[in-house]
């Protein structure tokens, strides 16, 4: 989403999930590192194409690489990478069932095919815990981080997490990513892929006949 009309609807996605989901918190009066993620950074925005509204954003994220601008924060240090190679995702966020799990995806391939060799993330940990929505995708760096740029509806403090994804564990994401197959179109300003949402529920639905047909165990 790159045209200032896109970038306006991706923001106004954003604020209101983040204003509605539960864990409301805002960027600070003086911070313009939001800002400046929304204006400059890489926006990707998630739609559905068989739903009855296709042109509704769903959810989305951000995505830039050290060469474009810096990380939020200078911790943790990544400066033993080529910047170019270095990503941040930020700005995340989902209106809809799904619309999450597709943006890590999304986020996986875009990965592979800009040829990244690490990418840092900084989820909330307080006073809300959202790291669980990167365990097993990336791994913690050193203390939780006082966020200097973001307050809690009520304005409250709040703390984030660093974590990275890099190495053999970045290579396996992007390569389990690929497996799944997926459309890209102008230099890969657009991902086409089938919901992985779908499949997430049919392999529960399977689990949860499986276990009823094999009835309760006897001690």
């Amino acid at each position: 989403m790159s045209s200032p009309a896109e970038r306006r609807l991706f923001e106004c996605g954003l604020v209101g999930a983040r204003a509605t989901s539960g864990v409301g918190f805002r960027e600070k009066a003086r911070s313009r590192v939001g800002q400046l993620h929304l204006a400059f950074g890489r926006l990707y925005g998630v739609f559905d194409e068989h739903s009855s509204e296709p042109d509704r954003i769903i959810g989305g994220f951000a995505l830039h690489a050290l060469d474009e601008f810096a990380q939020s924060y200078p911790k943790p240090d990544l400066t033993h990478y080529n910047p170019s190679v270095v990503f941040e995702a930020g700005e995340m966020w989902s209106a809809s069932k799904g619309a999450g799990l597709c943006s890590r995806l999304g986020c996986a391939m875009l990965l592979g095919l800009f040829q990244a060799e690490a990418l840092v993330v900084y989820p909330i940990c307080k006073p809300w815990d959202l790291t669980a929505y990167y365990k097993g995708l990336c791994k913690p760096v050193d203390q939780p981080i006082l966020w200097p740029f973001a307050e809690t509806t009520e304005g409250d403090k709040i703390w984030v997490q660093a974590m990275v994804m890099e190495g053999e564990l970045l290579k396996s994401i992007v390569s389990r990513a690929f497996e799944w197959g997926f459309e890209t179109l102008d230099r890969h300003r657009l991902l086409r892929f089938s919901n992985p949402l779908a499949m997430v529920e049919a392999t529960m639905r399977v689990k949860r006949e499986s276990a009823a047909q094999k009835g309760p165990l006897l001690n």
